[in-house]
């Protein structure tokens, strides 16, 4: 190959080295970016989530607020179905049991999207000598939107780890089957 071919296929491979460059800065120029204060605010809403439907509070309303007008967690939908859920069970300030891990945060069209593991322990009553058990585990699944109010959950969905916890009664002492009598 002469050095004219050479530098000519130089050329040629430079000029689609550029041309893919330019391609793939425009891509990441496109992506959606978050700045911290989203990042921030996206981990108070999941943190809000769990007081909120402890709680109860606001008669349901304060997690019902956490969602956009026609957000939904599962099948449940809107404002007052979503209120109507966190009104329902065991609930008040001495009822806080749900526990979650940090969002796990990215950047996506019109928003974000996230996950988060969570787990929710039934604590036991004294009076009523009743344990202390996790209820279930599992993790959500997030998408977030930013609303003039904030940051706000588009939908949330809860898929459930948990298996069986409840375990069987303890095996007796005689695996046998007591005698007829």
């Amino acid at each position: 190959m002469t050095r004219y071919q050479t530098a000519t296929w130089m050329l040629i491979a430079a000029i689609a080295a550029a041309g893919s460059y330019a391609t793939i800065s425009a891509q990441k120029a496109s992506e959606p970016t978050l700045t911290a204060e989203d990042y921030v605010a996206i981990q108070q809403l999941v943190s809000r989530y769990s007081f909120a439907l402890d709680t109860g509070a606001d008669n349901g309303y304060m997690y019902a607020d956490l969602y956009t007008p026609d957000g939904n967690f599962g099948k449940t939908v809107g404002r007052d179905e979503l209120a109507k859920l966190a009104r329902g069970g065991r609930r008040g300030p001495m009822n806080v049991r749900n526990m979650g891990t940090f969002a796990v945060i990215k950047p996506a069209p019109g928003g974000a999207t996230g996950h988060i593991y969570q787990q929710a322990i039934n604590f036991g009553e004294r009076d009523k000598k009743t344990p202390t058990e996790v209820d279930h585990f599992g993790r959500y699944e997030d998408v977030y939107v930013k609303t003039a109010d904030g940051w706000r959950f588009k939908s949330r969905t809860y898929i459930n780890e948990s298996g069986s916890l409840r375990h069987a009664a303890p095996a007796t002492a005689s695996a046998a089957p007591a005698p007829a009598r």
